[in-house]
C-alpha cells in the first residue's frame, strides 16, 4: 500500500491560488521544508488516487477547509 500525505501545492507541484498567496493558512508551515523536496518530481499523482481520507474534524467547519477540500477532491477525480 502506498500513502500520500498532501498539502494542497505540495506532491502535485500545483500553484498557490493567488488569493493565498503570501497569507499563512492552517496546517502549513512555508518555513520548513525537508531538503531536497522543493521543486522535486512528485513521487504519485492524483491518478493514483484510490481512496481518500480527510482526518480534518477540528477544522471541518472553518471557510477555509470548506473552499479548499472540494477543489482537491475535483483534481482526484479529474485525473
Amino acid at each position: 500500500m502506498k500513502l500520500l500525505e498532501l498539502i494542497k501545492g505540495r506532491g502535485w507541484e500545483q500553484k498557490e491560488d493567488e488569493e493565498f498567496q503570501g497569507k499563512p493558512r492552517r496546517g502549513r508551515d512555508l518555513g520548513v521544508v525537508p531538503t531536497g523536496t522543493l521543486g522535486a518530481a512528485p513521487e504519485m499523482g492524483p491518478a493514483n488516487v484510490e481512496w481518500v481520507i480527510v482526518d480534518e474534524a477540528d477544522v471541518l467547519f472553518d471557510p477555509d477547509f470548506q473552499e479548499t477540500t472540494p477543489l482537491l477532491l475535483s483534481e482526484v477525480c479529474a485525473a
